[in-house]
């Protein structure tokens, strides 16, 4: 079993057609930001997540033995609202965390529970 999912999780993440889901939080001082990688809202762990369809993309996640910081860059496809609030933010050093997590393939139901692949601190945010 991968590290930290269930075991429900961990066989979707081993079957022949997969569905992940990825969660993403980042805490702007305007009001926290929920998005997920699939359509319409979704809730999970108490809080309703907006479906973008697509989140973008997200570079490697690292991790090591040794306290060091590992980045990454996230890209979103996100709706104009976001982008707004993004031009508008003071967003350096704001939290952000990234889930990753597995829809049934028959159901489209979220599997329980996806885990934190990623939580650090926004430094840059560029907008194209």
């Amino acid at each position: 079993m991968s590290r930290g999912m269930t075991t429900a999780a961990d066989n979707a993440a081993s079957a022949p057609l997969v569905r992940p889901a990825i969660f993403v939080f980042i805490d702007f001082l305007g009001g926290a930001v929920r998005l997920h990688s699939g359509e319409g809202d979704c809730s999970w762990g108490g809080n309703t997540y907006n479906g973008v369809g697509r989140l973008g993309g997200i570079s490697n996640i690292s991790e090591s033995k040794t306290i060091a910081a590992h980045g990454i860059t996230l890209r979103l496809a996100a709706p104009s609202a976001y982008v707004s609030l993004s031009l508008n933010e003071k967003y350096r050093w704001r939290p952000a965390r990234i889930w990753l997590g597995f829809y049934d393939t028959s159901t489209g139901a979220l599997i329980a529970d996806p885990v934190q692949v990623f939580g650090g601190r926004i430094s840059v945010m560029d907008i194209d």
